[in-house]
């Protein structure tokens, strides 16, 4: 019988197993360092009310992080905590100092399908520190609102974005397709998903596509601190494993983890021909297939 810390360790041993180990450090990264965004968003004012609308949007009774605070206390305190957090987020992005309590997780295995005693069929949720998410929050908002405002997210892209949702995503598929198929033209469709694709972004890559939209100064600092030095354990019935290295990914579970996989995958399709369509990582490639050369190059595929 396996007990439960050696079910947490067997687990944040094989989470920790897939990160990226990429070097970064090759010199192809800094030929995208010359460029210049048209727009750039280097700095945030955050209001009194930016705080207090970011807290009121959490449930109750949300699991807390390594800091024990949970989600019932941030909002009954909100009124009373709204000054120093304002204080304490201002000082954050000013000076890049971020908590260490941040940027320690908890991780909730959450089983998807299979055999439920292989490692391999749980995926990793971090539960991190409530006050954290709310600038989290407040971040995100202000990147999404630059990102809109100059176009910068492809429309091919339906995840973790204002106005689009799986079923746009899969209405407008259909369309093509169908319209495809009423000209008696033949269709053929890839479907491609990424493993482990929110787990493995290099923070070096990632980093570089945030400039490149011009995300830059105090905001880049922060997000790169940000994802810089995690740590997290995971956690069945109580008991926890031991505390093991973040070396890359965006976290699952944080509010500020879907954009930034959002930015990273934004220009995935460049170069392609087809029709693309993205939700998340999940994405897919559609075409005609009406010459005999067509036909070959499908076969390959």
């Amino acid at each position: 019988m396996v007990d439960d810390m050696e079910m947490a360790s067997l687990l944040n041993k094989y989470f920790v197993s897939v990160f990226n180990k990429i070097d970064t450090s090759c010199s192809k990264l800094n030929n995208t360092m010359g460029k210049e965004a048209e727009q750039c968003l280097s700095n945030i004012e955050i209001t009194e009310s930016d705080i207090k609308r970011s807290i009121s949007e959490f449930k109750e009774h949300k699991s807390p992080g390594v800091d024990g605070i949970t989600s019932t206390y941030v909002l009954k305190t909100k009124e009373i905590m709204v000054e120093p957090l304002r204080l304490l987020y201002k000082r954050s992005i000013d000076k890049n100092e971020i908590p260490e309590d941040w940027k320690k997780a908890n991780v909730s295995p959450i089983f998807k399908k299979g055999d439920r005693s292989s490692v391999e069929n749980y995926r990793p949720v971090s539960l991190t520190s409530m006050y954290g998410k709310v600038l989290e929050k407040i971040i995100k908002e202000k990147i999404e609102m630059f990102l809109m405002q100059n176009n910068l997210i492809k429309n091919t892209q339906h995840g973790f974005k204002k106005g689009s949702s799986c079923l746009s995503n899969l209405l407008i598929c259909q369309n093509s397709i169908v319209s495809m198929l009423d000209e008696r033209s033949p269709v053929d469709i890839i479907y491609l998903d990424f493993q482990k694709a929110f787990d493995k972004v290099p923070h070096e890559y990632l980093m570089f596509k945030i400039r490149e939209l011009g995300i830059v100064g105090k905001i880049a600092d922060w997000i790169r601190n940000w994802l810089d030095g995690r740590s997290q354990r995971v956690g069945i019935n109580g008991t926890y494993s031991e505390w093991e290295k973040v070396t890359s990914g965006v976290p699952q579970g944080s509010i500020l983890g879907p954009l930034l996989f959002t930015i990273f995958i934004n220009d995935f399709e460049e170069g392609v021909n087809n029709e693309v369509l993205q939700f998340a990582d999940d994405s897919k490639l559609w075409g005609r297939v009406e010459t005999d050369e067509e036909k070959q190059d499908c076969k390959k595929i």
